[in-house]
């Protein structure tokens, strides 16, 4: 293994070695892109107007999600991206979706959330998009009528 050493180090050698594994093993992780862990919800720091975005376009988040809408008959475009946020919070978490403005441009969804409910809807969205399996349970749950399905 890559970080073993036996005892016969000093002591010193010893905690210099631990700590170049595990600057090595935090830069292998931060370099295979798991360093952010609710994707695609992107909190926004230059933008005072929204406070978080999706980017339908994303190479990523196609590679990633596409699959999963085409399974449910929708197009991975911000209108249904949109919906399908704004349904799951309603019947998930009725109170924080009060909290929750949802708008649309250029292939994103831009979202505004109250200063007092951010955490709890980075939280949520996390959850929501942390597995395609996740991600489809939502999708099997929404009223699909009340969304674009993107069929134009």
């Amino acid at each position: 293994m890559f970080c073993y050493f036996s005892g016969n180090y000093p002591k010193m050698k010893r905690l210099f070695l631990l700590l170049f594994c595990f600057s090595f093993i935090s830069l292998h992780t931060f370099a295979q892109g798991f360093t952010d862990p609710c994707f695609p919800v992107v909190p926004t720091k230059d933008n005072k107007s929204f406070d978080y975005m999706i980017d339908c376009k994303d190479a990523q988040m196609i590679r990633k999600y596409d699959a999963t809408f085409k399974k449910n008959n929708y197009k991975l475009k911000p209108e249904v991206v949109e919906g399908i946020l704004e349904q799951s919070l309603e019947k998930f978490d009725a109170a924080l979706a009060k909290d929750v403005t949802f708008s649309t441009s250029d292939n994103q969804v831009l979202i505004e959330v109250t200063k007092g409910s951010r955490e709890k809807f980075f939280q949520f969205s996390c959850n929501m998009f942390s597995s395609t399996k996740k991600l489809d349970d939502y999708l099997q749950k929404v009223d699909r009528s009340q969304i674009d399905a993107g069929d134009e």
